[in-house]
């Protein structure tokens, strides 16, 4: 019996990057099978912030290097690596601020404890609907259906900060190589085959690859 496994694309990417002993071997444990869903992150600022458009944020983190914060759920993480790829691409300096988890950096936010955060579009909606933060961009090339008010970075001039999460499915590599070619169609074709899963999928802001 095959079983698969959903990942986050960081499980293959950030993690054994960043990490020199892990339990597991990438290369060796995992296989991947397919991109199943993927979704835009969104940066995002308070509204009692001065800087209320992400061309604003970039000439103030000119002006003053390293003066303007930007939270993170943790180093290394996907948000975390999405607001250095910007930074690195508007080529300025921001100040990161960890905070506990993933839950916490919204809330700091919201507060003004820092100047701009990149979260996923499914965690920040209800905030960005509710007037408690202001989308500044998305972080495909162009703008995203769930966000249309908001500019993607390719209209921004930066397209080397284009980042989104996105899942997919594993399972172990001991198995025989036609059933990885089954299986590698299979979990897209499920996350949409069904009406009330497409719709579950649109309502959090991930898209199936197909």
């Amino acid at each position: 019996m095959a079983t698969l496994e959903r990942q986050w694309s960081s499980s293959f990417t950030i993690v054994p990057a960043l990490r020199d002993k892990l339990s597991f071997d990438v290369t060796r444990d995992l296989l991947p099978i397919a991109l199943v869903t993927y979704a835009p992150l969104v940066v995002v600022t308070s509204p009692s912030k001065p800087c209320q458009r992400l061309v604003d944020v970039i000439s103030a983190a000119k002006a003053t290097p390293r003066k303007l914060t930007f939270s993170t759920c943790g180093p290394g993480s996907q948000p975390h690596l999405a607001a250095e790829l910007l930074a690195d691409a508007a080529a300025v300096q921001l100040e990161a601020v960890p905070y506990k988890g993933s839950a916490d950096a919204p809330i700091g936010l919201m507060r003004g404890d820092v100047d701009i955060g990149v979260e996923t579009v499914s965690a920040a909606a209800a905030q960005i609907q509710a007037g408690k933060l202001r989308a500044l961009a998305v972080t495909t090339a162009k703008r995203s259906p769930f966000l249309p008010q908001v500019p993607g970075f390719d209209e921004l001039g930066l397209s080397g900060a284009r980042a989104q999460a996105s899942r997919g499915s594993t399972r172990s590599p001991l198995r025989p190589e036609r059933q990885r070619q089954w299986f590698s169609g299979w979990p897209a074709k499920s996350a949409t085959s069904w009406p009330h899963r497409r719709r579950r999928l649109s309502a959090t802001s991930f898209r199936s690859r197909r």
